[in-house]
């Protein structure tokens, strides 16, 4: 046999070897739809930020010893399959790539709701809905951030005790017109039970909303915000620190509500999240 054919039959061999061996070591990351999940990479070559890119969203990371971590989350609409998920390091202007990662995205059904409310909820009077649209930008500025606060995944608990009345995810009609899916889950309670932040972080955002009713808003660090909607009293201020634990609130059934509950939202890097996912998540070290 010719030793120059031998030769180049010895390279192709060793190259597909060699991408074998890598695809076999690539991670993967298993989550549904609607699930927030950890991001971690270690390297020596993170320098600057580090951020993980996945869907159309960018999840800011923190910088650990050995790397770096933090949460993502799948839409809800993702279509269940194989995505790429990408962590960098350096600066948004010269960008590092640190590593690629396959997130294999599991399918997850959500059922219908159709609940009764009071109409005047459903069809805004003019004053309401401008009432409605100043508030959604008030609220999407708390959602929006992306603090450095120090995230703390190892002390996550709910924030109520009591029935989960309402699940994550459900398509949902009020007065037989489709509204937007349920972003968190409602967990029923009497009113005046106190409610209690999931984990440690600072209060974003108080008020009394035309939908949500008293709500808080809490920013965990990192683009990780979780909110607390129908209470029937805020027991904190905006830029209080908070500690997993601490009341933020009371049990009510205020803005768009059918009785006393708390509705519990998850919000990362804007994604809406299961809440439940949280528990899912090891602690970052």
């Amino acid at each position: 046999m010719d030793c120059k054919l031998l030769l180049n039959k010895s390279i192709i061999f060793a190259v597909l070897l060699l991408a074998a061996s890598q695809n076999a070591l690539a991670r993967e990351i298993t989550a549904k739809r609607g699930d927030a999940f950890l991001v971690s990479a270690q390297s020596a070559k993170i320098t600057g930020e580090a951020w993980a890119e996945f869907g159309e969203r960018v999840f800011p990371l923190r910088k650990t010893e050995d790397g770096a971590a933090g949460i993502a989350a799948v839409e809800r609409e993702t279509v269940a399959g194989p995505k790429e998920l990408v962590i960098y390091g350096g600066s948004r202007q010269k960008p590092v790539k640190i590593e690629e990662l396959t997130v294999r995205v599991e399918d997850r059904k959500f059922p219908e709701q159709r609940l009764k409310v009071d109409e005047s909820k459903v069809t805004l009077s003019k004053e309401d809905l401008e009432r409605a649209l100043r508030e959604k930008e008030i609220i999407s500025k708390a959602i929006g951030l992306r603090s450095r606060e120090e995230i703390d995944l190892a002390e996550w608990a709910k924030p109520l005790e009591g029935v989960e009345s309402s699940p994550y995810g459900l398509d949902r009609y009020y007065n037989g017109k489709k509204g937007s899916f349920h972003s968190g889950i409602d967990i029923a309670s009497p009113s005046g039970t106190p409610v209690k932040a999931a984990s440690k972080g600072r209060v974003a955002l108080t008020g009394d909303f035309f939908y949500t009713g008293n709500t808080v808003f809490v920013d965990h660090g990192y683009g990780v915000i979780t909110a607390y909607f129908h209470m029937s009293a805020i027991s904190v201020k905006d830029g209080e620190e908070v500690m997993r634990g601490q009341e933020v609130g009371k049990v009510g059934s205020t803005g768009r509500s059918t009785g006393a509950h708390l509705h519990w939202s998850l919000y990362v890097s804007g994604v809406k999240a299961d809440p439940n996912s949280i528990f899912d998540i090891n602690a970052i070290r």
